[in-house]
């Protein structure tokens, strides 16, 4: 049946043809044949591969094989070099082929949710164009530092995985508005979020999170969900003695005097006890010892 549809398509030359929801294994080779193409939706099948005739479609700027059986990115993916969004969700991806990401130079969308990956390669930054990374349901632990090389990046969605740490690079992203990272297990935000001014929305929720960097108040945030961590619930607590504040060195030598007047010693003889107290005096004579020997150091 597809063949018969992309025979008759031949005659038409037509720039769009959706193959959706066909039950197919493969793709007709005949295919490589509608030069023309722009757009093709292969997606609700059970395809595994693709053939090297599918890498002809020079003009082919939109591709849909959302929902198949893949299991990594086929060859002929890196050949469509006009390709500018690429969906593969919910198939059965491990891993992504550097090669074939490589070819794919003028991509701006790429749709991997719901796929096996537990990493990301640093070969994603051969993306230079891409604008909105979708990586969600996967099982990602960590996200590669190259991922900040993407300065054209404008979104990033990243929930439902298993996220524990964020790439301290991530300041470099300069274009990103769109932060999705719920459902992770991120204990801290690098602060680098701090600097990514045209930030509009961080989803943040669901994670392991007790505090948020100083910088990300300054940011012109729109929409921010934090629900579901483990947030420091404290107000902050404010000195009585406001104007005094200490030095190092009469930190450390308050310390001390504390522990020599709360500090006894007990000597033990075979038949009885003596206890010997520092008397305050004794203590004091010590802390001003103790503040010249800072001094001098």
């Amino acid at each position: 049946m597809a063949d018969t549809m992309l025979l008759r398509a031949l005659k038409g030359q037509p720039k769009n043809i959706s193959l959706a929801n066909k039950e197919l294994d493969t793709v007709p080779r005949v295919i490589g044949k509608l030069q023309c193409l722009t757009s093709v939706n292969l997606k609700n099948n059970k395809i595994t591969s693709l053939p090297k005739e599918l890498g002809y479609l020079s003009n082919l700027t939109v591709l849909n094989l959302g929902n198949n059986l893949l299991e990594e990115l086929p060859e002929p993916l890196g050949s469509l070099h006009s390709l500018e969004t690429l969906h593969l969700f919910n198939n059965r991806i491990i891993t992504l082929n550097t090669k074939v990401l490589g070819g794919l130079r003028n991509l701006t969308l790429l749709n991997l949710n719901n796929n096996l990956m537990k990493n990301l390669p640093g070969g994603i930054n051969k993306l230079t164009k891409l604008q909105s990374l979708s990586v969600d349901g996967n099982k990602l632990t960590t996200l590669p530092s190259e991922l900040c090389a993407l300065s054209n990046l404008q979104e990033l969605h990243a929930a439902n995985n298993l996220i524990v740490a964020l790439p301290l690079e991530m300041g470099f992203l300069v274009n990103l508005r769109k932060l999705f990272l719920q459902q992770n297990r991120i204990k801290e935000l690098p602060e680098g979020l701090g600097k990514l001014y045209k930030l509009r929305v961080i989803d943040i929720a669901a994670n392991d999170l007790r505090i948020f960097p100083t910088e990300l108040n300054k940011l012109p945030l729109r929409e921010l969900y934090s629900e579901e961590n483990p947030l420091l619930q404290q107000l902050p607590v404010h000195s009585v003695q406001e104007e005094e504040i200490l030095s190092l060195k009469e930190i450390v030598a308050r310390y001390i005097l504390k522990e020599l007047k709360d500090r006894y010693v007990v000597m033990e003889t075979n038949y009885y006890k003596n206890c010997l107290l520092f008397s305050f005096d004794d203590c004091l004579m010590f802390f001003h010892e103790i503040c010249i020997f800072i001094q001098v150091q």
